[in-house]
């Protein structure tokens, strides 16, 4: 089995090349979790992906923080910009 990731703008395009072997078969279903946790992985690692994640669920949720030494911490997520 090859993975192939295709960084294209924001969106990311995961080609899974499945090769008949005698040993493993050509079956994707087998192998579906160790993709999913290797690609959960990968977003795990890359930082402004949890940054936009956190951003789009605090202003989608209007989320407001009360406490003054949180507030501090989630006001990069929560400031407007001119950026969507």
């Amino acid at each position: 089995m090859n993975l192939l990731v295709i960084f294209t703008g924001t969106t990311s395009y995961y080609i899974i090349e499945m090769v008949e072997t005698s040993e493993k078969g050509s079956d994707m279903n087998k192998y579906k979790k160790e993709l999913q946790e290797e690609i959960k992985a990968e977003k795990n690692q890359d930082t402004s992906y949890k940054t936009k994640v956190l951003t789009k669920y605090l202003k989608n949720d209007n989320v407001e923080v009360k406490n003054k030494a949180f507030s501090s911490i989630f006001s990069q997520f929560t400031t407007s910009s001119s950026k969507s």
